[in-house]
This record gives structure tokens, C-alpha cells and sequence, in this order.
């Protein structure tokens, strides 16, 4: 399980960091390139910043939609946000499995019955997420 105060902390301290920062200090080049992506392909297919069609307004030609930094600082933090939901809504569904683990490590001696159901539960579990980079 993934330790819900460190992860509460870093998400925490990357949020100052991004409101103390330039956001080009922060993201990668990758990251600046794909927000330049995106956008260009909004900007073809007619679309607002939010990905919605622009509506005909003639203040809003679609040739010169382009983000400010704060908002895209705020998608920046948004989709970390998103990230760190997303993990701590998966750790809160294995945290019944692991707290049932009584010995996580192996041992010479047998696991007791409940233990060893436990961990197939848990296994069973992990297979039907099917993601096991986590």
C-alpha cells in the first residue's frame, strides 16, 4: 500500500512548488510540447480551451485560442490532481487486503488458513485490475 501521508505530503509540497514557480520551470519539455499539441489540435478542430465547439463567437476565432500560463498551470495542476485521486482511490481499495496481511514476508512456517485465503483474495484482486505497474 502506498504510505496515504507521503503521498498527502508530496502532492502538498508539489502544489506550493507549482504556485512558486514559473510553469516553465516545472514541466519537462515533453510536457510543453504535448500541451502545444493539444492545443493545436483544438485550434483545427473548432474547439475552446475546455474542448468545447467555439459557438460562432467572433471574439473567439479559433486560429488564435491560446492558454495563458496561469491556465495552463491550472490544467498542469489539475492533471496531477487527477493522478494522485486516482491513486489514492485505489490504495483505499487494496488497504483491506494489506491490512489483513499479518506476516509480509515469507517464512519456513506455513501461512494460517485465513492468511493464505487472504493473499489469494488479494492476488485475485490485483489480476482483475490488470495493471500491474502499480
Amino acid at each position: 500500500s502506498v504510505d496515504l501521508f507521503i503521498m498527502f505530503s508530496k502532492n502538498d509540497s508539489f502544489k506550493e512548488l507549482a504556485a512558486s514557480r514559473p510553469l516553465s520551470e516545472i514541466r519537462t519539455t515533453e510536457e510543453a510540447e504535448a500541451m502545444l499539441s493539444a492545443n493545436a489540435v483544438k485550434n483545427d478542430q473548432g474547439l475552446d480551451d475546455e474542448g468545447l465547439p467555439d459557438g460562432g463567437d467572433p471574439s473567439r476565432n479559433s486560429a488564435s485560442v491560446s492558454l495563458t500560463e496561469a491556465e495552463e498551470l491550472e490544467r498542469y495542476i489539475g492533471v496531477r490532481e487527477e493522478m494522485y485521486k486516482k491513486a489514492k482511490e485505489y490504495d483505499s481499495r487494496i488497504h483491506d487486503f494489506e491490512a489483513a496481511i499479518r506476516r509480509p514476508y515469507f517464512h519456513f512456517r506455513p501461512l494460517e488458513d485465513h492468511q493464505l485465503s487472504n493473499w489469494h483474495n488479494y492476488l485475485d484482486f490485483i489480476e482483475r485490475e490488470a495493471d500491474f505497474n502499480k
